[in-house]
């Protein structure tokens, strides 16, 4: 099929992601698993290319929290510091897609289309590498690790399966500090520029950082702000 004719076929989501970012891997990851579950294999294809080949890779994930908090404000929600953890819950819950989608639909393809095979395990590396969130970046080594699965490689599975361990560790490292930050309404806003600035890496570990300086203040007492 001419690539052409599956862009202008590709519908509403299509649309908004060539007219927002048609250059953003991250907005054609959202669409590759809108496409897994419809289990439509020309349209997943063609987004798992955009995600292989587009230049840029943004989750959107600040600019959602942004939009869940600029709702509340509109139902009448004025408390700071609620409203923006209400504003975070939601956009955790509803900014990942559910991975099964398409690991599952990668898996089941790789073991009859080795064109598919290769584009699933090219986008999850490109997903792991350049993806801000490690959620996405958690799928991504998913995704390869379904791949190797069927390819049989073990000792692939096993790299994956190490990074994707050291992510974890990772998160659990700076679980205190983001406890920390759901009362103290100032640290959350800091951790939101640095999450804006740096991703959220970076923004965790500064989190981390900003949280030890506070608690070395014998005064300091978030609960009391």
């Amino acid at each position: 099929m001419n690539k052409n004719r599956e862009l202008a076929g590709f519908g509403t989501v299509k649309n908004r992601a060539i007219e927002e970012d048609p250059n953003n891997a991250g907005l054609w990851f959202q669409i590759a698993f809108i496409k897994a579950k419809e289990k439509n294999i020309s349209y997943f294809r063609l987004a798992l290319q955009q995600i292989i080949s587009a230049p840029n890779f943004y989750d959107f994930y600040p600019d959602i929290i942004d939009a869940f908090n600029q709702a509340l404000i509109e139902v009448g929600m004025y408390q700071d510091l609620p409203r923006r953890a209400v504003a975070l819950g939601f956009t955790y819950s509803l900014s990942y897609p559910p991975m099964n989608n398409i690991i599952s639909f990668c898996k089941e393809q790789a073991k009859e289309n080795a064109e598919l095979t290769q584009l699933c395990l090219d986008a999850g590396r490109r997903i792991a590498k350049d993806s801000t969130l490690i959620q996405f970046q958690q799928i991504g080594l998913a995704i390869q690790k379904a791949i190797y699965q069927v390819l049989d490689d073990k000792e692939a599975q096993q790299k994956i399966e190490l990074i994707n361990s050291s992510l974890n560790k990772f998160k659990h490292k700076y679980n205190e500090a983001k406890n920390l930050m759901m009362f103290d309404l100032e640290l959350q806003q800091y951790w939101f520029e640095q999450l804006k600035l740096f991703g959220e890496k970076k923004a965790l570990k500064q989190l981390h950082t900003e949280a030890v300086r506070l608690s070395a203040n014998p005064n300091y007492s978030p609960c009391r702000k």
